[in-house]
């Protein structure tokens, strides 16, 4: 697909989608280092990261498979949600 023909709608529900999941990745990430610095277990966030990141991949992969603008919509989502989790301090 172009970035011509692309109904608004469906630009929206990506960029909301892409914002939902950035909130969710950046969160998990800060509990994801939350749990390594408490000790434990060095597997489970490990299997956590990993969890994360396919799951991310695979929203990134759906959102591609609807076109550049539906794919760059949600990576805009998504990286609107930087500071919203907590790391605007960098």
């Amino acid at each position: 697909m172009t970035l011509v023909g692309q109904p608004l709608a469906v630009l929206a529900a990506f960029i909301l989608l892409g914002g939902i999941a950035g909130a969710g990745f950046f969160l998990s990430l800060r509990r994801i280092v939350d749990r390594y610095l408490q000790g434990g277990p060095a597997w489970r966030p490990a299997v956590l990261q990993a969890l994360r990141l396919l799951l991310l991949g695979g929203l990134f992969w759906l959102a591609a498979r609807h076109g550049a603008a539906a794919l760059l919509s949600m990576l805009g989502g998504f990286v609107g949600n930087f500071h919203f989790a907590g790391f605007n301090h960098m």
